[in-house]
């Protein structure tokens, strides 16, 4: 039997801001609803997603200062490996280097996150 883990619930605010310019660009049309809707779901999903790439704990009180990629809101997916299942954790692509690189003549990476932001810009 494999192992078992525990699971716990923590309460997760998010908010979003919509600056006034874009609200009053808004204004008249008939989504206006809509729009604001798929805005928060929109900024809610980013979150999410940056919790669980760079969430490592739970704080009582979160600092977007400390922490600007969530770090303090909850424990992500890639911290539950390092925590659960370090060694399928890759954060070194040749031992002892300290780096990550991809493909032939790649560039040095500091960290996946750095990757996947030039793959999605290129």
């Amino acid at each position: 039997m494999g192992p078992i883990y525990t699971y716990v619930c923590e309460k997760t605010d998010f908010d979003t801001a919509i600056p006034y310019n874009k609200l009053d660009s808004w204004a008249r049309d008939p989504k206006f609803q809509e729009k604001i809707r798929d805005a928060v779901l929109k900024q809610q999903a980013l979150d999410r997603i940056t919790v669980g790439f760079n969430g490592t704990h739970v704080a009582a009180d979160t600092d977007i200062d400390v922490n600007p990629l969530l770090q303090d809101v909850n424990i992500g997916w890639l911290q539950k490996y390092r925590d659960n299942a370090p060694e399928s954790v890759m954060t070194e692509s040749e031992v002892g280097t300290g780096k990550v690189t991809v493909g032939s003549g790649a560039t040095n990476y500091k960290n996946l996150d750095a990757l996947v932001k030039i793959a999605s810009i290129t």
